[in-house]
């Protein structure tokens, strides 16, 4: 069952691949510069899933879901524009997954749990950390409005027709917020699974 059930999973990981190659080769036809942020997600997954072989499965598509739900949610759908919450709910969920994928990394690396999971939310938060600072030095350079939330009132989702809802300085702070309660999550997860793994494991040592 287990087998069958990681065969899945990888069928799963492979039909999104060919997805994401099959709509990046479209959009050279039709808008090239959105192709490269498809053809740049299709190369981080499959760096990702070659170079960290102790990676499970469930976590790779875990992976994927991460870059679907953010290219579809700015770039095709405009979700980002229509929902305030979209955005926060990304960055609520985010962190789980990429907090997910450090412990699989390190565990065999730190045995130490206490450690590992320090080790796992810091990184995490580092991370979020980076992206918002480059998302106000995008926003500086280029002039562009990737920090702060905007809500579409018209046709023109990039332009005309949207109205700011939250400010660059609250939408970062929310985002950091929502970075920290998604670790917070992770910990709290990995904790009940200890706990019942240990009562499992010492019910059948009885």
């Amino acid at each position: 069952m287990k087998k069958r059930g990681n065969l899945i999973v990888k069928i799963l990981i492979y039909l999104c691949w060919a997805f994401i190659l099959a709509v990046g080769i479209g959009d050279l036809f039709y808008i090239p510069s959105r192709s490269i942020v498809w053809f740049a997600s299709f190369v981080v997954l499959i760096f990702v899933y070659i170079k960290f072989k102790n990676i499970p499965n469930y976590v790779h598509l875990l992976l994927v879901f991460v870059v679907l739900t953010n290219i579809f949610g700015e770039i095709f759908s405009g979700l980002f524009y229509r929902y305030m919450s979209y955005d926060k709910l990304l960055h609520l969920i985010n962190p789980v997954i990429i907090s997910i994928l450090f412990y699989y990394y390190f565990r065999d690396k730190i045995k130490d749990k206490k450690i590992l999971l320090i080790l796992c939310v810091s990184l995490t938060l580092s991370l979020e950390l980076l992206w918002e600072i480059f998302e106000a030095g995008f926003d500086y350079i280029f002039k562009t409005q990737m920090q702060g939330v905007f809500i579409q009132t018209g046709k023109d989702v990039f332009g005309v027709g949207v109205r700011q809802t939250m400010d660059q300085f609250a939408d970062t702070i929310w985002d950091m917020v929502d970075a920290v309660l998604g670790s917070i999550i992770f910990v709290a997860g990995f904790y009940f699974y200890q706990r019942r793994r240990d009562i499992t494991n010492n019910h059948r040592n009885k």
